[in-house]
């Protein structure tokens, strides 16, 4: 059981103000001032737009009881969760659509959850139909039933817009199973969610066809396309990656592919040239593919390492590698640190 009480890192700012800032910028949109929602929480609007800001789960409490108090609004709470796209995620979202399945990019998104000072505990299982998420009730939860179902519904919000980012807005959910609904709760829940609603289950259920759960994620979407963009831009940026014209098109195909990092063949058919032009067009730009990929990888890693709560051995896998430990030696050969080391000094 998961209750605000119990929580031993209330007061510690471990997690990005996305759920704040998303809760805020639905709720000033129906009118109400953004300092009255932050009222109590000791933050300001600074806080919620300073570079590496954190706050805690007490904040974000105080902040959705704030707007429950202010804002009349019953489709509050799912406009707050439909605003948390994967592109709000940073690396971690770039670390769900490099993955190769969805299945995996659940896993990605339930260690971020766990490490992000979560308020409530999530999980998915399999049935033979369907992907089940739960969440838990409110006598589970020990919280006020007002503000459970605000976030309930924002976390129901969430996991569709998740959905929606990776898959292209091809996956939908199914069904929605609650312990307790009221009818014209009902109707708003299947206007927003786009599913059908039902009442008395023992638990709180959202429901989507298994068949996407081994499905590549759709990084041709609108908003993986705009993640996809922004890391690749701040990647090279940050990684002084020039070189000629050649040099920048393998880099920005391989951005471009997350998680995947094909052999040079692949990057030549893309480019529509032959593997040895290409490579005789690099060399006279002084490079090589070997080059550019280590140097992407390089940067990515960094990345991922300063970014991000991800583990080392997840970092290795995102980024092509075999196993850990051969990451570990690579990382070492490019920087002369070992992950722990460049992570611990990060700023």
């Amino acid at each position: 059981m998961i209750t605000e009480q119990a929580s031993p890192l209330a007061q510690q700012a471990h997690d990005a103000p996305r759920k704040i800032n998303a809760v805020l910028a639905a709720a000033t949109k129906s009118g109400i001032d953004a300092k009255a929602l932050l009222a109590g929480t000791g933050l300001s609007i600074h806080d919620l737009t300073a570079p590496n800001g954190r706050t805690t789960a007490r904040q974000y409490l105080d902040v959705c009881r704030n707007a429950l108090r202010l804002c009349p609004d019953r489709s509050l709470a799912l406009r707050a969760g439909a605003r948390m796209t994967v592109s709000g995620y940073g690396m971690h979202g770039y670390a769900m659509i490099s993955c190769r399945t969805l299945r995996q990019a659940y896993e990605v998104a339930l260690k971020y959850h766990s490490l992000a000072e979560p308020v409530m505990a999530l999980h998915w299982h399999q049935e033979p139909k369907t992907v089940v998420w739960t969440i838990p009730t409110t006598q589970e939860m020990g919280l006020e039933e007002s503000l459970h179902r605000f976030l309930l519904e924002q976390q129901l919000a969430m996991y569709c817009a998740m959905h929606r980012d990776l898959m292209s807005g091809r996956c939908k959910p199914i069904s929605l199973h609650l312990a307790d609904v009221k009818g014209s709760d009902a109707v708003m829940y299947e206007q927003y969610l786009g599913c059908r609603t039902g009442s008395g289950s023992r638990s709180n259920e959202l429901r989507f066809n298994i068949k996407w759960l081994d499905r590549l994620p759709v990084r041709s979407s609108r908003i993986a396309m705009a993640l996809v963009n922004e890391t690749s831009r701040r990647i090279l940026t940050q990684a002084h990656l020039v070189g000629g014209r050649t040099c920048q098109l393998v880099q920005r195909f391989l951005m471009h592919t997350p998680g995947a990092f094909p052999g040079i063949d692949e990057v030549a058919a893309h480019l529509e040239t032959t593997t040895r032009t290409l490579r005789r067009r690099l060399d006279h730009e002084g490079s090589t593919y070997a080059m550019i990929s280590a140097q992407l990888r390089h940067a990515l890693a960094v990345d991922y390492l300063r970014s991000t709560s991800m583990t080392v051995e997840d970092v290795a896998a995102h980024l092509g590698f075999s196993d850990a430990a051969n990451f570990r030696a690579a990382f070492r050969k490019w920087t002369g640190h070992s992950p722990s080391q460049v992570r611990n000094a990060a700023p």
